[in-house]
């Protein structure tokens, strides 16, 4: 067997410099350190292989020369898949991965050096591991084959050979994949008492909740691999969903088995969770009841028997289309353990090769369906509904006896020993998408249609209308160059692309009037409603306004208001400024809190400048969620709201539709607009720029030219869909820093249609073309401003938006990170994410500087030292996300922010190192 003993991976007392990884519930400590095969989605090249630790994706081969004698072992990664790595032995598997637990353990030396290689999960995407040149998929729970056995042959479940043989057939591996949707399949069925089958999609649409195991190494065709050394071919574990058209498979099975009821799709999770990872899981094989055969001698060893299994729970989860879009938890249909399994994972080696079958790196075996003991622990539809003799009754009204269209099944796994640090798999998921078959050729023809309703309802719909206003008007149906982009999934949000265009769109046909704004009896007894953004007399290239027609007018919002205490958040002229001295002003990110709180009731005000009252100036802001406002709605007059998510994405409801925004994307929210913000992944972080003045608009390019920076067609505004909920809610509104509430007795987001060009706008920053310097000096950071608010003096912003993306940086004999410097603008900065060059340490993601008018600042000595010495090669900056909020105005901590423990006072520390250089000739 292999060597079951611990090593310092798997002390629970071990901790990562990687924050996340250390957050109670986190299925990837420093303890599991699974394999991945991932892109970052801002990088077109190469998918490559990673390590997930907490919530981030550490790019292995780019950091191969820090790991010394595994250096070799990590350039494997390099490819897409983990073939490679698989190939090789149980030594070099726990070699790498003792090396990579180093590297990224507490008291790590050269964080700096990694931490520009870790990617945040929310910016990737996730490829399948390893591409199987076999697929077995086994039958090992002896539950499962009863309870299904039972079904068809009450009087003798199971078959003869069960508890005498591991019983598998062989899979097809060109339909295994990592996510998406599946396809309801078609093929012949006989329904009961008909003569003739017919053809037409499945009607018993079923999951199998199974453990992948990735097998490595390699044997020789026609030399057996013994149970005692099965192990050593075990590379690591994954969830699977073996998908099973039922009504298919119960026609064509007899009597050569599966085949087109199986072969359609199978699942796995993205993430391989090594056996030596699962060595502190590992326990006895379930011990035979009195009476079943032994094993035959092949299947038979001591050491498999006392630790040939692992204790992994498996629960499988179920959300109906309709309740995804009203917001309600998935169902828990089933939880069970693998320490159950009758038949261990190294029996299945053992006998799979037991006919001289050979093992290729990257095979793949599915465990088969795992069901335990009782009701709560069954793993498929077909044990739950008997066949579908019993439909399961789900909240809110809903049953199912097999998948309907929409269902989205999740399973998911955690290994808890007591003393043992719990680790985690990620998730398997995938929604059950048509039940037509021709719908899949549809799809083909038609990539970017999509459907999309009322907020938070359900039903089938028609495709929004969407138009452009101008001399080009025409709906998407007949125009593909419009670039509507529409979301295919329905209910999640759709899009039209442009900045400060004038847009039109309904959520129901014929709910836009024509020709008229306001009519004397709007359509669909709906009200019209103007929202001004500029007055009526602004030059027309400058005014901005929108016309809604929604089920009630917002006067009826108005009433009733009450002051309520603004908690964190502040609005200049600040009165609490605070009275630290001038100086380098550094935080590291504010924890989210464990009480409840939502987007408004987590912001907190770090700075303010200008005044509201005459809308000039600023203010920053962070938030820190974890709830969703669900019947609290917010909107503000005193400023427009720049979004800026950092850890986790939102999705924003607005009476304009929907806007879906995660790290590295932002969203420009009008005054005046009425919206709340919902956490679909769980709890969430950001910063806010609150803008009094003028409207961000995109700068001018001057020498640049035409093209770069932000392109307006990448601009995405969210087309109408709306919230029709007669339910109590309550409005919030802040007004010159006063914040005040309403009750009402119905959502205010309930806008049908609209046309203008004063609604919410949502911009991905990676789509932003830097342009720098390409010979020699860094240029000014103002050629990295996204979104500029103009003040009453030309080229001195009232706010600038400026980002630092990823790019390249060429210049020659130049210094190439930002100069020192004193800035007449104040800088209000932020990390999305990744490590900024100018202050490798201590600036981490979700942490934030202040440096105000004429403070000097600039890289600190690290930076300096490397940066002039170091060889000027061309070099891409990678992973990388830092933001600033830039104004002509002083910024004024709050007293919130300079009394926050967080403040880091050590900060000008960083540049202790700058020594005397100069020589006197």
């Amino acid at each position: 067997m292999t060597n079951l003993a611990l090593d310092a991976s798997h002390d629970a007392s071990r901790r990562s410099w990687v924050a996340s990884s250390n957050q109670p519930g986190t299925d990837f400590p420093i303890q599991n350190l699974p394999y991945g095969v991932f892109r970052p989605m801002a990088d077109g090249g190469t998918p490559r292989g990673g390590v997930a630790i907490g919530d981030h994706v550490l790019d292995v081969s780019a950091i191969a020369p820090l790991l010394g004698e595994a250096q070799a072992l990590a350039g494997l990664l390099a490819a897409a898949t983990l073939q490679r790595l698989m190939s090789l032995s149980q030594d070099a598997w726990t070699t790498l991965r003792l090396a990579l637990a180093g590297l990224l353990a507490a008291g790590y030396g050269e964080q700096h050096r990694v931490a520009r290689h870790l990617h945040p999960m929310s910016l990737i995407e996730m490829f399948l591991p390893a591409r199987p040149g076999g697929f077995v998929d086994f039958f090992a729970s002896i539950q499962h084959a009863t309870n299904a056995g039972r079904i068809f042959r009450p009087d003798n479940p199971l078959l003869p050979n069960y508890k005498y043989v591991p019983i598998g057939y062989n899979g097809r591996t060109s339909t295994i994949g990592i996510g998406g949707t599946v396809r309801r399949p078609c093929g012949q069925t006989r329904a009961a008492g008909q003569e003739m089958p017919s053809f037409g999609p499945s009607r018993r649409l079923d999951f199998e909740t199974e453990l992948g195991v990735f097998l490595g190494g390699h044997s020789e065709q026609g030399v057996p691999v013994p149970l005692a050394r099965a192990w050593d071919h075990i590379f690591g574990f994954c969830l699977l969903n073996d998908w099973s058209a039922r009504d298919i498979q119960a026609w064509e099975y007899q009597p050569l088995g599966p085949f087109l009821g199986k072969s359609f799709a199978t699942t796995v999770s993205p993430w391989v969770v090594t056996a030596d990872a699962l060595r502190p899981f590992r326990v006895p094989v379930r011990s035979r009841p009195p009476g079943d055969p032994a094993p035959l001698p092949y299947l038979a060893d001591e050491d498999d028997q006392a630790s040939g299994a692992v204790d992994i729970m498996l629960e499988t989860r179920l959300a109906t289309a309709r309740m995804r879009q009203q917001g309600h938890e998935a169902v828990r249909l089933g939880r069970a353990s693998t320490r159950e399994l009758y038949w261990s994972v190294g029996q299945m080696v053992a006998h799979h090769t037991s006919n001289g079958c050979s093992i290729e790196a990257g095979d793949l075996y599915g465990s088969g369906t795992v069901s335990g003991d009782d009701e709560t622990a069954l793993g498929s539809l077909l044990e739950i509904s008997r066949a579908g003799a019993r439909a399961l009754p789900l909240p809110w009204g809903e049953q199912r006896t097999f998948l309907d269209d929409g269902d989205e099944v999740t399973v998911t796994a955690r290994c808890v020993r007591d003393g043992f640090a719990p680790i985690g798999f990620g998730s398997c998921r995938r929604t059950d998408s048509s039940r037509a078959c021709q719908l899949s050729w549809q799809a083909r023809c038609h990539p970017r249609m999509g459907l999309t309703g009322p907020l938070g309802m359900t039903g089938s719909r028609p495709a929004p209308h969407v138009l452009t206003e101008g001399p080009s008007a025409m709906t998407i149906h007949t125009n593909a160059f419009s670039e509507a982009v529409l979301s295919p999934r329905d209910g999640s949000p759709a899009y039209m692309t442009g900045f400060e265009n004038s847009f039109a769109t309904e959520a129901v046909p014929g709910a836009l009037p024509v020709m008229r704004n306001s009519p004397q009896k709007a359509p669909l007894g709906l009200y019209a409603e103007q929202l001004s953004g500029t007055a009526f007399t602004a030059p027309r290239h400058s005014n901005k306004r929108i016309w809604f027609y929604r089920v009630r007018p917002s006067v009826l919002h108005g009433r009733g208001f009450r002051e309520v205490d603004a908690g964190l958040i502040r609005t200049a002229p600040c009165r609490e400024e605070s009275r630290l001295p001038i100086a380098q002003l550094r935080w590291p990110p504010i924890a989210i809190p464990a009480d409840p709180c939502d987007f408004l009731s987590g912001l907190r005000t770090i700075a303010t400048s200008g005044d509201a009252h005459t809308q000039l100036g600023m203010a920053a802001h962070v938030y820190v969620a974890n709830r969703s406002m669900d019947d609290r709605y917010f909107y503000n007059v005193d400023g427009e709201l720049l979004l800026v998510p950092q850890d986790n994405a939102i999705r924003v409801f607005t009476e304009c539709g929907l806007v879906d925004a995660g790290p590295g994307e932002i969203v420009i929210m009008p005054k005046g607009m009425k919206f709340k913000v919902d956490l679909p992944h769980g709890p969430a972080r950001g910063y806010v720029c609150e803008n009094y003045g003028n409207y961000l608009t995109l700068p001018e390019r001057g020498p640049i030219g035409a093209n770069c920076l932000a392109n307006p067609r990448d601009f995405l505004t969210p087309v109408a869909a709306y919230e029709d909920k007669e339910t109590p809610c309550q409005l919030y509104v802040k007004s010159l820093g006063r914040l005040y509430v309403t009750d009402l007795p119905q959502s205010p987001l309930d806008v049908v249609a609209w046309h203008g060009n004063f609604a919410p706008v949502k911009y991905d920053l990676r789509r932003f073309s830097p342009v720098g310097s390409v010979l020699f000096d860094h240029p000014d950071p103002s050629i990295y401003t996204v979104l500029t608010s103009a003040s009453e003096t030309v080229g001195t912003a009232n706010v600038d938006f400026v980002i630092f993306p990823e790019r390249w940086v060429v210049m020659e004999s130049s210094f190439r990170p930002p100069w020192y410097h004193m800035n007449v603008m104040s800088e209000f900065m932020g990390l999305i994410y990744g490590v900024y060059d100018a202050k490798p340490g201590g600036f981490v993601p979700g942490g934030m500087s202040l440096h105000n008018a004429l403070i000097a600042h600039g890289p600190d000595a690290e930076a300096f030292d490397k940066a002039s010495h170091k060889d000027l090669v061309p070099e891409r900056l990678s992973g990388t996300m830092a933001f600033m909020f830039e104004t002509r105005y002083p910024l004024s901590a709050t007293a919130y922010a300079s009394q926050l423990d967080l403040l880091d006072g050590a900060y000008p520390d960083c540049w202790d190192g700058l020594a005397r250089k100069f020589e006197r000739p």
